[in-house]
C-alpha cells in the first residue's frame, strides 16, 4: 500500500536526497548521464547506429560503477523520458530496458526530471519504493499516478534538481 503524496517530502541536495530521514544517493540514469555531458546518444542511435551503441554501453557501464560505489539507499535520476529528447519508441527500446536492468532486484527511488509531456506512465513501472516528480514542470495528479505504479509519488520536493545539458541547477 502506497502512501498518501502529500504526506511526504524529498529534500535534494543535487540528485541526491532524503525522504523520511533516510538519505538517497543520487545516481543518474544512461540517457540522464548524455544529457549532463551534453552527448546526443539518442541522435548517435540513429545516424551511427555503432557509435550510438558503444558511447551507450560506456554510459552504461559508469552508472553501473556509480551504484556499486553505494552502500545506502539509491535516487535513480532519470532525464529525457519525454518528446523534446526521446520519442516513446526510442525511450522504450534504447533505455527502458537498461534502466530496468541497471536497477534489477534493487528498490531505488526515482526522480523523473521532465516536463508536461513526460512518459510518467512508463517510468512508473519501473519505480518500487517512491517516484519523486516536480509538481511546477510536469503537473499529472499524484492520485493519478498512483494508479500507475505500486511506489510512493512525492511531489513535495525541496530544491528539485534540473538537468541541462552539461550541468546541474
Amino acid at each position: 500500500m502506497t502512501m498518501a503524496p502529500e504526506l511526504l517530502t524529498a529534500e535534494f541536495d543535487g540528485y541526491s536526497c532524503v525522504i523520511s530521514g533516510t538519505r538517497h544517493q543520487g545516481i543518474l540514469s544512461p540517457l540522464s548521464r548524455a544529457i549532463s555531458q551534453g552527448i546526443d546518444v539518442v541522435g548517435l542511435l540513429e545516424e551511427n547506429p555503432a557509435e550510438g551503441d558503444r558511447v551507450l554501453a560506456e554510459l552504461v557501464s559508469q552508472c553501473s560503477h556509480e551504484m556499486r560505489q553505494v552502500s545506502g539507499p539509491l535516487n535513480y535520476i532519470v532525464a529525457g523520458a519525454e518528446p523534446d529528447v526521446t520519442s516513446p519508441m526510442q525511450y522504450g527500446g534504447h533505455f527502458l530496458e537498461l534502466d530496468r536492468e541497471l536497477i534489477g532486484t534493487s528498490s531505488p527511488a526515482i526522480t523523473l526530471i521532465g516536463g508536461p509531456e513526460t512518459y510518467i506512465d512508463v517510468v512508473s513501472d519501473i519505480a518500487k519504493s517512491y517516484l519523486i516528480w516536480n509538481p511546477e514542470t510536469n503537473p499529472v495528479d499524484p492520485h493519478e499516478v498512483s494508479r500507475m505504479t505500486t511506489a510512493t509519488p512525492i511531489t513535495s520536493v525541496n530544491f528539485f534538481p534540473y538537468l541541462n545539458a552539461g550541468s546541474v541547477n
